[in-house]
């Protein structure tokens, strides 16, 4: 997990904390003095989750983190009074491709490529892992390199064992691609067929 920023707001101190799992990015505002969370977010491919009922589901998640390493981490998720702000009014957190997600030396992904490869071959086995092995280092990793490192682990795990660095390297500008261009995302609905509503209706006789 990377802290972002820890500021003091009306003499409390507000920590802002976020984190990558497979493929989805986890971030969390939280006091420290009263232990309860402000707000609660997550990210998959660069769009925020926005259903209230993923609330458990996020922090969740973070116990889960903080618990593997024994972290004091403490959340009141009792009742939904203890969220401070309801997720479905958080404010969306931008992401560009290329916006970092972590603070650090930005690399390219050539450079990208060839850190997730060694690592897999020194027995990473999650994309998570990876990533917070790679942030450990001071480099940032973007919201499409985060993404795109959950597909090379997939590869990387698949039966036919065919990853190497050219394969790395398509998977990375695959997911540039789709950052930077919304219409290869996946839509919310289909689209409406206008006219055909305001059509009058046939008359019965």
């Amino acid at each position: 997990m990377r802290c972002l920023s820890s500021e003091k707001r009306d003499g409390r101190d507000v920590l802002d904390m976020s984190f990558v799992e497979d493929g989805t990015i986890y971030s969390m505002k939280y006091d420290a003095s009263k232990e309860t969370v402000q707000s609660l977010s997550m990210i998959r491919y660069g769009q925020e989750i926005t259903n209230p009922s993923v609330i458990k589901e996020v922090a969740a998640c973070f116990q889960k983190w903080a618990r593997r390493r024994g972290v004091a981490l403490i959340l009141e998720l009792k009742a939904n009074e203890h969220i401070k702000v309801p997720f479905e009014n958080l404010k969306p957190q931008s992401s560009t491709a290329n916006e970092s997600m972590s603070p650090g030396i930005e690399v390219d992904d050539a450079e990208l490529a060839s850190i997730v490869l060694k690592l897999l071959q020194k027995g990473e086995s999650t994309a998570g892992e990876l990533i917070e092995n790679i942030q450990s280092q001071d480099i940032s990793v973007s919201h499409s390199q985060a993404a795109a490192t959950v597909d090379i682990v997939d590869a990387f795990k698949s039966p036919e064992k065919s990853l190497d660095f050219n394969r790395c390297m398509e998977i990375l500008k695959e997911a540039a691609e789709v950052e930077e261009r919304p219409s290869l995302k996946p839509k919310d609905r289909p689209p409406k067929i206008e006219g055909l509503l305001n059509q009058p209706r046939p008359r019965v006789k």
